[in-house]
């Protein structure tokens, strides 16, 4: 059957219970088998940039419906920069 590409990259910050993650879903991820090439494990050729943030009882969700229309090694021109760990 069909199947479903998810990356997932980002912080659970346990002490607040607090999430800040972004990532790509590739919807009918074995059409995008050639994705393998040109982008990252989990990703495929075609693809949405996703990103969650705040609490995760409740996460805010952010799609970016233009990243579909970017090949998978150019898609990281959409996605801002990972989350850093504060010390």
């Amino acid at each position: 059957g069909a199947s479903m590409g998810i990356s997932a990259a980002g912080l659970y910050r346990s002490d607040t219970k607090e999430i800040d993650i972004q990532g790509t879903i590739s919807p009918v991820y074995l059409l995008n088998g050639i994705g393998r090439i040109v982008s990252k494990k989990g990703e495929g050729l075609f693809g949405f940039n996703y990103a969650m943030t705040g609490p995760a009882s409740a996460p805010r969700i952010k799609v970016n419906p233009l990243s579909i229309l970017t090949p998978g090694m150019f898609r990281e021109i959409f996605r801002s920069a990972p989350p850093r760990i504060e010390e």
